[in-house]
């Protein structure tokens, strides 16, 4: 189809340590055990969009309408950001939220 454009995007984010469990050091004092790490869940997220686009006004113009889903493709649970030593969460943060966008560009 002529004027027809069709795209996508996927973002993906390793697990990343949200926290330690605790040990005793030498002096009997708790220090968190950098070799027992807590971690996040991996994220992906993707987008989609697709455009058409056309000469107007005796080709003038060239329009170009697009409509975009940002976050189509991605989990909706609160993502942990902190976690305390005995393994309960203590901290989250939303996801990002799915967005959709209709745009109209004209060059001339």
């Amino acid at each position: 189809m002529k004027g027809v454009g069709i795209g996508g995007a996927l973002r993906w984010q390793d697990s990343a340590a949200t926290g330690y469990q605790l040990s005793i050091n030498s002096d009997e004092v708790q220090v968190p055990d950098l070799s027992r790490p807590f971690f996040g869940p991996d994220e992906l997220n993707g987008d989609v969009w697709v455009n058409y686009r056309r000469p107007i006004l005796d080709g003038k113009v060239d329009w170009k309408i697009q409509l975009n889903v940002r976050n189509l493709i991605g989990d909706n649970d609160m993502i942990p950001v902190v976690t305390n030593p005995d393994g309960n969460v203590a901290i989250t943060r939303n996801p990002n939220p799915q967005e959709v966008f209709l745009s109209n560009t004209f060059s001339f």
